[in-house]
């Protein structure tokens, strides 16, 4: 079944759909603040649904760091692209010159004010279907196995299941402030840099950097 992909035409009230999909940036305009508050309730009860009901039972420390994974932006912002939410933003002249509507933040909002907006032009069952339609492989025991593993872990698991070296990490501290630093972190296989991130921590930007190998190396298998 393909997955459902952002409809305006689904609504019976249009005026909420376009509600859901403007950013605050465009002036005299209703905006998706108050329905992003409201989405985000109900994406958390749902997803947190959806883990409690997983079998074999998984502990409640494991539940609560996958279900922050799975509704974190960066995820949200995902799912947003994969669903065609893009194209359907109202965006102000200034965020629209800024390219907001690729911005995860912004992406990640209007997703969850669109599950909201759905669940008040429709019922809540429908906006919980669309949840577990989007989220669906991601609550798979598999990837849901890969989540309470962080990225370092994964990266170097891997490349021991492939008999190769351990991964390599170098760190600069490029910027920022005595309050505010900023560190790169490098990460390197087999002698050649695979991928770099920059983070407020040493741990973040390594963190960051290994998600980013992953990614890559994913891409190519």
């Amino acid at each position: 079944m393909a997955t459902p992909r952002i409809d305006p035409a689904g609504f019976h009230n249009p005026a909420l759909f376009r509600q859901a999909v403007t950013h605050r940036s465009a002036e005299n305009l209703p905006h998706n603040e108050r329905l992003e508050f409201l989405g985000d309730a109900i994406l958390n009860t749902t997803i947190a649904e959806a883990l409690y009901r997983v079998e074999p039972p998984i502990a409640e420390g494991a539940m609560s760091r996958m279900r922050a994974q799975l509704v974190c932006r960066e995820t949200l912002a995902e799912i947003a692209r994969e669903v065609g939410m893009g194209p359907h933003l109202v965006l102000g002249p200034t965020e629209e010159h800024d390219k907001g509507r690729y911005k995860p933040s912004i992406l990640a909002d209007a997703l969850e004010a669109y599950l909201a907006a759905v669940r008040i032009d429709r019922d809540l069952a429908t906006a919980q279907g669309l949840i577990l339609a989007w989220w669906g492989e991601r609550l798979q025991p598999a990837a849901l196995a890969r989540l309470v593993k962080d990225p370092k872990t994964q990266l170097q698991e891997w490349l021991q299941g492939q008999g190769r070296p351990l991964p390599e990490y170098r760190i600069e501290q490029p910027g920022g402030s005595d309050h505010k630093p900023l560190f790169r972190a490098s990460v390197w296989i087999d002698g050649a840099e695979v991928a770099q991130a920059t983070a407020g921590s040493k741990r973040n930007a390594q963190q960051e950097a290994a998600r980013l190998a992953l990614e890559l190396i994913e891409g190519h298998s």
